[in-house]
């Protein structure tokens, strides 16, 4: 008896049509007023970074020693 190669071993069905018509699928209009309240002007006082709510963060402390140099504490 003759082996067959090449045989299927996992029969996959065909995946089912997509919930909508592709061929009428229209692109939609973004909600650009929300958009608009939710970004500040580009004039704004703010400052160029919005998600650095801290003047101070990342900038290391600096100690004054009474000998003389600057003690410097990262923070990372």
């Amino acid at each position: 008896m003759e082996r067959q190669r090449h045989q299927p071993v996992i029969a996959i069905p065909p995946p089912p049509a997509p919930p909508f018509e592709i061929d009428t699928f229209e692109p939609i209009e973004p909600p650009w007023q929300a958009i608009r309240e939710w970004i500040p002007d580009d004039n704004s006082e703010t400052g160029a970074d919005l998600f650095d709510q801290h003047a101070e963060s990342g900038k290391p402390v600096e100690i004054l020693r009474e000998d003389g140099p600057i003690l410097v504490l990262d923070s990372y």
